[in-house]
């Protein structure tokens, strides 16, 4: 499999950055086959065009196989492109906006698309989430110790950090309802 590798991309995971790493970037899916690091679904994987653009694709799923006796243990990733940035200066005129709003935004040769969230309104996600966990689960533990990580979620979200460490908690402690959550997990990964 190691020949069939034939992409050194970076990976952005919980361990920072790992640059370097060999890779299969296909139309659907990224192989990889070092399995000492952690992916898992919301991380990225970074490479570099030939045209000098850096392409970002967000890690939608993760599956580790055992490979066998002739191939080794190897990640199979399904992704999302998130688009290309250039490495290159780009001289000429450099357009600086910055909205006079309550969360002002800087752009800076962009249009601004952004999405102000109020910091005091509840994102219909977290009520989903909790709507979902409340009609499937029956056992009362479990469910407090899922919702209270749903809780620790929403009140994170406006700092990206905080939000990846409770969303990987949540991910952990609702591991078994992940089919039940898979419709509403786009929209969580998108808050990354």
């Amino acid at each position: 499999m190691r020949g069939l590798l034939n992409d050194i991309v970076t990976v952005i995971c919980g361990e920072g950055r790992i640059e370097g790493v060999r890779a299969s970037v296909q139309r659907k899916k990224i192989f990889i086959d070092d399995v000492s690091i952690p992916l898992e679904a919301g991380d990225s994987i970074e490479r570099e065009l030939r045209s000098g653009k850096i392409e970002v694709l967000l890690i939608t799923n993760v599956h580790q196989w055992s490979g066998g006796i002739s191939i080794q243990d190897y990640y199979e990733i399904d992704y999302e492109r998130q688009g290309a940035r250039s490495t290159r200066s780009q001289p000429g005129t450099v357009n600086v906006t910055v909205s006079d709003s309550l969360q002002p935004h800087i752009n800076v040769n962009s249009t601004d698309q952004s999405i102000s969230i109020n910091s005091g309104e509840i994102h219909p996600i977290f009520e989903e989430i909790r709507e979902l966990l409340r009609e499937s689960i029956r056992d009362a533990e479990e469910l407090d110790r899922i919702l209270l990580s749903v809780d620790a979620m929403e009140r994170s979200r406006h700092d990206r950090n905080e939000f990846a460490c409770a969303y990987k908690k949540f991910i952990s402690v609702a591991a078994d309802h992940v089919t039940l959550l898979a419709p509403t997990l786009t929209s969580l990964v998108s808050l990354l």
